[in-house]
């Protein structure tokens, strides 16, 4: 037996109406979705037909569920039109069984290819074949090495170097980032010991939690039970959330802070200013610093709302005993003006690149 899904997509609406759905034939259904990006369209499909096979295979594990898809517009202007397209390309994945298509070759292909690189990504976690870099942190007064962030980088063997902006949103979509912040935490500590630089010349390694593995408990256990069989390590680690992550459930927030700091590890939120900034982080959620969005940083030049707000975190974060590092640092004339605000700790590329750990330059005057 087959289940088959058709849907129409109507993607260019800037009012959001609730979704759709309808039952058109014994074994299929019709859902009209509306979505604010384009940019959404494939991983909303995939996930809907990831959900509808984890449904089905609890009754019958030979059922399957096969998605055909319409866009609004280039498939179509109108009801007919729309479920004209749609069923086409539901005929065209029903060919291939408990498969997904576009009406449009060309989406049908792209969705292919994100298919296919989920696949590696999984492999190239599994293989061991997920390399870290690391971008140095500097201290402004003095120009020392204060810190390292760690940073996942994968070489595909087709498409070459893979931004961590399309594979690490893979990963969060797939719930592969628990296996990937092990992957990396692994790495890190093999190489820091290896060079002998950790609690050396390095006395601090930064590494990304993403809000998917933050508001997960199993992943926060996992952390935990890491943290505590590598003491030695914890107490050099900085554990980085995004802003976003904090503010979705800062009561929640603060206690996984909490169960985490008894390791000694200390906490930094992310992007600091991007999101719609809250002073309650700073009363509820025992963090040891901040890092100011790039964005900030590099408005500040010719933005003076950008300086002014730049200057107005800083200068928080100072009073109540927080550190502050400044990303995305490409100029010299940022680096004057973080130095005149009083910030006391910077990173970017005007410091240097991310680069493999023998590569980094340890000492520089900034």
């Amino acid at each position: 037996m087959r289940g088959s899904l058709r849907v129409a997509h109507k993607i260019d609406t800037p009012t959001a109406l609730e979704n759709l759905t309808s039952r058109v034939h014994a074994d299929r259904f019709a859902c009209l979705l509306m979505l604010p990006d384009v940019s959404e369209m494939t991983p909303y499909i995939d996930r809907l037909h990831r959900q509808c096979n984890q449904y089905l295979q609890r009754y019958d594990g030979e059922i399957t569920c096969s998605v055909g898809v319409a866009v609004f517009g280039s498939d179509g202007e109108d009801t007919t039109a729309l479920m004209t397209a749609a069923t086409r390309a539901l005929n065209e994945a029903k060919k291939h069984k408990n498969a997904v298509a576009y009406h449009d070759i060309h989406l049908t292909e792209e969705a292919q290819k994100r298919q296919n690189l989920v696949y590696d990504l999984r492999q190239a976690i599994d293989n061991n074949n997920i390399d870290i870099v690391f971008s140095a942190q500097y201290r402004l007064t003095s120009g020392e090495l204060t810190g390292l962030e760690v940073l996942a980088r994968w070489t595909h063997d087709q498409y070459g170097n893979i931004p961590p902006s399309v594979f690490i949103p893979l990963a969060e979509e797939q719930h592969f980032c628990e296996d990937l912040t092990a992957l990396v935490l692994q790495k890190a500590v093999k190489q820091l010991n290896e060079t002998q630089l950790l609690g050396n010349a390095v006395k601090r390694v930064s590494v990304n939690i993403s809000a998917v593995e933050f508001n997960s408990v199993d992943a926060i256990a996992r952390i935990d039970t890491y943290l505590q069989a590598n003491p030695e390590f914890a107490r050099y680690l900085c554990l980085e959330i995004t802003e976003t992550a904090a503010l979705d459930d800062i009561i929640e927030c603060a206690r996984v802070v909490d169960i985490l700091k008894r390791h000694n590890v200390t906490f930094s939120i992310d992007d600091f200013g991007v999101g719609y900034t809250s002073l309650s982080i700073f009363n509820r959620i025992n963090v040891d610093e901040i890092k100011i969005d790039r964005t900030f940083i590099q408005a500040m030049e010719t933005d003076h709302r950008a300086k002014a707000i730049t200057a107005g975190i800083i200068g928080i974060a100072k009073g109540l005993g927080i550190h502050v590092v400044a990303e995305g640092v490409e100029t010299h004339a940022q680096l004057i003006l973080l130095k005149q605000l009083g910030c006391e700790y910077a990173q970017g590329f005007y410091l240097g690149y991310p680069a493999p750990l023998k590569q980094l330059v340890m000492t520089r005057s900034v």
